[in-house]
């Protein structure tokens, strides 16, 4: 039970609980508990002639225990209803700290009650304009504004904020499905926890923000594509506006978060404004980074795949020249993150070629003279690199937007074999030789955390950490394996026979085994799933290759 400061309670025998709702569902029972609990209840007029005719306010014990609003402020309702429950003496005995003797003194003199509870609901504003909608298809826009005027709520709004700005002390109830929260409280004769209460008091801070996004919205005459932007714009850090989006014709802007984080949490030592594919590149870059921290690894991102990737359990000079050598062809152009220290070194092979953007906790001082050479090259600091954050609630939600609406959906987290010492905890291995699989189960588990970040049908070749070749974005699984092997062979011929393949997906036919062994890859591993399983895995014994099947797929798209 929380303590209280002994000017807590003016009436130590009585409490008081202020309940005005609009859906009057749910509330019999909790004003039963409120007044078999003895605390009285101050309702505004519909609701306090809905609970008078209650069977439990008939009987002489509980007649008294509850007060319309206006008897106890002694102001009738007016101006329509309009003005009702905005007074000193509710908003008083919402607001006063318990522990500040001077509000308790004033709740004394004002002859105030405190308030323990604020049960609220709003007027159905959405229901009331689509009803007005169908039944008067010929009202204008304005006609439209002024018959919902009415239904904009003003004093529930602020009893619930008022209630909610007061936490430590007052409960700010705000949904139908907390009233049992409260009732098995009062039936254990228990205080709600801080914690509960600043839970009932984000929600309602919730409530109403959605409510006044709403009436926002209903009055606006904006376009609907700037509709977006200001709702952004209101739930979030003001935004940018970019050079344009994907190409020259698209306008794009860049929206941040609060708290500032990732992307929003950066330093631009130099170069171009960052555009719009430099976003979503450095999106696919921080999502890289997280997945393998607290490791070390190189990236270089292309069209929002990786091409480039380097992986090492500790700093090692050599991951960004590793990373920028996987393929040497797409890297150009690219975008590079590092979660290690840019040095002069990497400097001087940084502007040897053409790159975007670089990425990195920090920089030395040599560094940033010598990419001064490319004044275009954005240069950007972010210090939360080297924080090695394992995850983080900014992304653990996915929103894209579609015709008429959104999609929502829980990231693709980051995967869970990487922190089993042993792979085959987490999968099935199909191999005639366990001791020969101990040298590419590192690669195995490497690879298919990082075959997840390309885009589907993918297929993603390593050896020792490194990143050789990548197939993305093909419309069957045996063109991106023909493409990744392709490449890999062209480049890295003598890694392929201890190099492993990854697939984000099942292999529907034993193809892609045919084909990983005539390049003589030595381990496949892909998700299990098809039904054709068993053709897979009798063409890896067939070929003496090692095959890995996972519990889980990776598409992205």
């Amino acid at each position: 039970m929380s303590q209280t400061n002994s000017h807590s309670q003016p009436d130590p025998q009585r409490r008081y609980a202020l309940i005005s709702v609009s859906d009057k569902t749910g509330i019999d029972s909790l004003a039963e508990s409120f007044v078999r609990h003895h605390i009285t209840i101050l309702a505004s007029d519909g609701t306090y002639a809905y609970l008078r005719n209650l069977p439990l306010f008939s009987e002489p014990e509980y007649a008294s225990s509850v007060m319309r609003i206006s008897d106890y402020t002694q102001m009738d309702e007016m101006l329509s209803s309009r003005l009702k429950t905005i007074h000193p003496k509710i908003h008083g005995g919402i607001l006063a700290d318990r522990s500040n003797p001077s509000h308790i003194d004033d709740i004394h003199k004002h002859h105030m009650k405190l308030i323990d509870y604020v049960v609220v609901n709003f007027y159905p504003f959405q229901q009331q304009i689509s009803q007005i909608e169908s039944q008067s298809h010929s009202l204008s826009h304005e006609q439209l504004m002024l018959s919902v005027q009415e239904f904009i709520d003003i004093g529930g709004p602020c009893m619930l904020r008022a209630a909610a700005k007061n936490w430590p002390y007052v409960s700010a109830c705000s949904q139908i499905s907390h009233y049992q929260i409260i009732r098995d409280h009062l039936e254990s004769h228990t205080e709600l926890s801080l914690n509960t209460k600043r839970f009932l008091a984000c929600c309602a801070f919730q409530l109403t923000s959605e409510l006044d996004t709403l009436i926002w919205h209903t009055l606006s005459d904006t376009a609907p594509e700037d509709d977006l932007i200001h709702y952004l714009k209101m739930n979030h850090q003001p935004s940018v506006s970019l050079p344009y989006g994907e190409n020259a014709h698209q306008k794009a802007q860049w929206v941040g978060r609060r708290p500032k984080a990732f992307l929003g949490d950066i330093h631009q030592h130099q170069g171009k404004l960052l555009s719009y594919n430099n976003y979503l590149d450095a999106h696919m870059l921080t999502k890289i980074i997280l997945e393998f921290c607290p490791h070390h690894v190189s990236v270089v991102i292309k069209h929002g795949n990786p091409c480039g990737f380097a992986y090492a359990p500790t700093a090692q000079e050599s991951l960004l020249q590793d990373a920028l050598c996987g393929d040497t062809l797409s890297a150009y152009g690219g975008v590079i993150g590092t979660t290690m220290q840019v040095h002069a070194a990497h400097a001087e092979v940084l502007v040897s070629r053409f790159y975007e953007v670089i990425m990195a906790p920090s920089f030395t001082a040599k560094s940033l003279d010598i990419f001064k050479q490319k004044p275009n090259l954005r240069v950007i600091e972010a210090p939360w690199i080297a924080n090695h954050p394992h995850s983080s609630s900014l992304l653990s939600q996915e929103i894209r937007s579609v015709a008429g609406g959104f999609l929502i959906q829980d990231s693709d987290s980051p995967e869970s074999l990487c922190k089993d010492t042993s792979l085959t905890e987490n999968c099935v291995l199909h191999s005639s030789d366990l001791l020969d699989f101990q040298s590419f189960c590192h690669d195995a588990r490497i690879s298919f955390q990082l075959v997840k970040y390309l885009k589907s049908n993918a297929i993603c070749i390593v050896n020792q950490g490194q990143m050789l070749a990548g197939g993305s974005g093909f419309t069957s699984r045996i063109e991106a394996a023909e493409f990744a092997l392709s490449k890999a062979q062209k480049q890295h011929l003598d890694k392929l026979p201890q190099a492993t393949l990854a697939s984000d997906g099942f292999f529907p036919f034993r193809d892609v085994i045919d084909l990983a062994a005539a390049y003589k890859i030595g381990c496949v591993i892909a998700p299990s799933g098809s039904i054709r399983d068993s053709d897979s895995i009798q063409a890896a014994s067939d070929h003496n290759i090692h095959l890995v099947l996972a519990p889980k797929r990776h598409f992205l798209h």
